[in-house]
């Protein structure tokens, strides 16, 4: 089992990363999740220095093995958030912590909905069911939330269907990963981690 820490905005990205996290490696985890606000540093150096901390902690730590940061475009208006998460890695690659970033485009939902049949699947409605494109849609989160809504299943909460959507989502089927960031998290979470799981 890998112990990994996780950066991402909320209780929602604490629902759907770590299934996802643990569809793509086939391997179970472990995770320890923490919002990026609540991070509290001295001094300025916004995501980076976060991420930066959070490298240290697992090598202070010894239980964790690895990081995990994932944040949303919609709330990176120069589009630079991404960069800095990957430079702060680069600069801490002494640490010899395996360290995976990505950005979700716009935000963590569209990774879900992209993948239809994990849509499906994950809040039991029927196989002909109509999931919007997320290449025709402007805003994931509220549609996927629409649907989620309608579903009369058992399913209460909104952390319970994105934790049930997660758990199916396949890159394989999704439709458009390059435009939603899903394919090169993928591609950089399989690179980083290669090792991690190939040991055990």
């Amino acid at each position: 089992m890998l112990s990994i820490y996780i950066l991402g905005d909320g209780p929602l990205d604490n629902a759907m990363l770590p299934p996802i996290i643990k569809r793509i490696l086939d391997h179970e985890i472990n995770p320890e999740f923490k919002a990026w606000k609540d991070i509290r540093l001295h001094g300025k150096g916004g995501y980076a220095a976060r991420l930066k901390y959070a490298i240290r902690r697992v090598k202070a730590i010894g239980s964790l093995q690895a990081v995990v940061a994932v944040v949303d475009q919609d709330k990176d208006n120069k589009g630079t958030r991404i960069v800095k998460l990957r430079e702060a890695r680069d600069a801490d690659r002494h640490h010899n912590i395996p360290t995976s970033v990505g950005r979700a485009i716009p935000h963590g939902e569209a990774w879900l909905i992209d993948d239809h049949e994990a849509v499906k699947e994950g809040l039991g409605l029927p196989a002909d069911a109509k999931i919007p494109s997320v290449a025709k849609i402007g805003n994931p989160k509220g549609a996927l939330n629409e649907i989620q809504r309608r579903q009369k299943g058992d399913l209460q909460s909104r952390k319970d269907a994105y934790a049930c959507i997660a758990m199916n989502v396949q890159l394989a089927r999704c439709r458009f990963p390059g435009k939603t960031g899903f394919k090169e998290f993928v591609e950089d979470l399989e690179t980083e981690f290669a090792d991690l799981v190939n040991r055990g």
